[in-house]
């Protein structure tokens, strides 16, 4: 069975991959919810659904600098990486040793390609098909923030960094009704002139990659010459593509709820 995977990268699989190595958290979760418990052997430290495959599965490494030696012990008959998420170089390296199938998710509908993707390539076609069905009946039940808010998605601090365009984070953001004015990058880099200059209405704080508390939000609001919005939000909702994706919608209607009840004080 030959397979091109989302970066036009050809593989050949002689069976079902019966071994199998995650490099991607929300991949590594959607691996879970497909039923291949017993065909995946090795994660990351990074993937924390589900928690009991901390204990059970083999870590190998983080997303930017995998354990080489652990993979080469491991031996999969199948890698799964992501073209953001992994280095080029990480990826190169386990395309020469092992059958290698790297993702490239940048919005809703290629984390649903890529869904299916998986679903097809590991022989679970009908229940990556399921959940499919229910991420986009949950989607069909989301109601978009009225009025086009202004927002920045902070991910990083020190410097400060957003998610910008062209990605999966800038399409959820745009699913709700919010407008991003990142520079149009990924993620870039902005200082307290850029936010003051373009005054955003709500700032959102993730809780990944970088923890943000309350402390980091008086921090930049004490720079600002104006009051804008604040809230801490839950990252995966917005960026782990996969099967959590089935969970996101109801929590983007809470979170309007929020917005719309709160006051530009509020934080």
């Amino acid at each position: 069975m030959q397979w091109i995977d989302a970066t036009n990268y050809e593989i050949e699989l002689t069976q079902p991959p019966q071994k199998i190595v995650s490099l991607v958290p929300s991949q590594t979760e959607l691996l879970f919810d497909l039923g291949l418990e017993s065909r995946v052997i090795g994660i990351t430290k990074f993937c924390i659904h589900p928690k009991k495959w901390r204990k059970s599965k083999v870590l190998v490494g983080g997303t930017k600098k995998i354990n080489r030696e652990k993979l080469l012990e491991l031996a999969p008959d199948l890698v799964i990486a992501n073209a953001e998420e992994n280095t080029k170089e990480d990826v190169l390296w386990c395309r020469n040793h092992f059958a290698t199938y790297t993702t490239d998710v940048h919005d809703y509908a290629s984390a649903l390609m890529m869904i299916k993707s998986l679903g097809e390539i590991t022989n679970k076609r009908e229940k990556s098909s399921e959940i499919v069905q229910k991420i986009e009946s949950q989607f069909e039940q989301l109601v978009p923030i009225g009025g086009e808010l202004t927002t920045l998605y902070f991910i990083w601090k020190s410097p400060w960094m957003v998610a910008g365009t062209g990605n999966f984070i800038g399409d959820m953001l745009t699913k709700i009704g919010l407008k991003n004015l990142a520079p149009t990058l990924r993620y870039p880099e902005i200082d307290i002139d850029f936010i003051n200059k373009n005054k955003p209405e709500i700032l959102l704080f993730s809780s990944e990659p970088f923890p943000f508390k309350d402390s980091e939000i008086q921090e930049l609001r004490s720079k600002l010459t104006y009051s804008p919005k604040c809230k801490i939000i839950d990252g995966e909702m917005f960026s782990w593509y996969g099967s959590r994706m089935e969970k996101s919608p109801k929590y983007f209607n809470l979170l309007k709820a929020k917005i719309e009840k709160s006051s530009s004080t509020n934080s």
